[in-house]
């Protein structure tokens, strides 16, 4: 289910989910009422709510409260891409949290892998947290990522293998895989592969020069 307060972006919604293995649109809506009724009667396994609709995560709060189990998902307007409005909906139960003008691929793709173990964080809001200096502690997933992981996401999108990068930072194989499990984690990434696909779509990586050509 899904509620958004734009009409259109509620049918491109649909749309998106409809043609995505792995998901069924159970209904969209501009009214909190509706969802709450839904998640009652329906037990749809996923809400999508627009920061707009719920600005203060009373809304997710009592949606996680009826179900537990519920995925919510939370699409940012920049306007409410703030640390205290990212951390509000965090703590009342949102565990997939996304920028409202996120790529439909990439937003499904949030959707299927968030699940009542594991949390989606667009890296876009992780920069959010940081926006403002705050008291961080080590390994906070809101951090953005450390030198040490930017360097090692860097050697992997490069094609090296773990014991290259071993010896490219002087630092043993198991640290580099710690380093790589652990920006998986931040990036909410599947894999290194769409770890390095995210990396380059959101910035954390520069873009990749083009291809030179050559004409005879």
């Amino acid at each position: 289910m899904a509620a958004d307060a734009t009409p259109v972006f509620r049918e491109g919604l649909r749309t998106v989910v409809q043609r995505t293995i792995g998901l069924e649109w159970a209904g969209g809506t501009d009214h909190p009422d509706v969802i709450r009724d839904g998640v009652r009667t329906t037990r749809p396994h996923v809400v999508v709510l627009d920061s707009a609709i719920d600005p203060r995560s009373t809304l997710t709060q009592e949606l996680v409260a009826t179900n537990p189990r519920l995925i919510v998902a939370v699409l940012f307007r920049e306007r409410d891409r703030t640390p205290a409005s990212v951390r509000v909906a965090q703590a009342a139960g949102a565990r997939c949290l996304l920028s409202r003008d996120t790529d439909a691929s990439l937003m499904t793709e949030a959707i299927l892998q968030t699940h009542p173990a594991h949390r989606y964080i667009d890296p876009r809001l992780v920069l959010a947290f940081n926006a403002t200096p705050r008291r961080r502690s080590a390994g906070s997933e809101h951090e953005v990522l450390t030198p040490r992981q930017r360097q090692v996401l860097a050697l992997v999108a490069e094609g090296l293998s773990d014991p290259d990068i071993a010896q490219s930072l002087d630092v043993s194989v198991a640290t580099v895989r710690t380093h790589a499990r652990e920006l998986r984690h931040r990036l909410g990434a599947r894999d290194r592969a769409h770890a390095v696909a995210l990396a380059y779509r959101t910035g954390f990586l520069p873009p990749r020069p083009a291809p030179h050509t050559t004409t005879s």
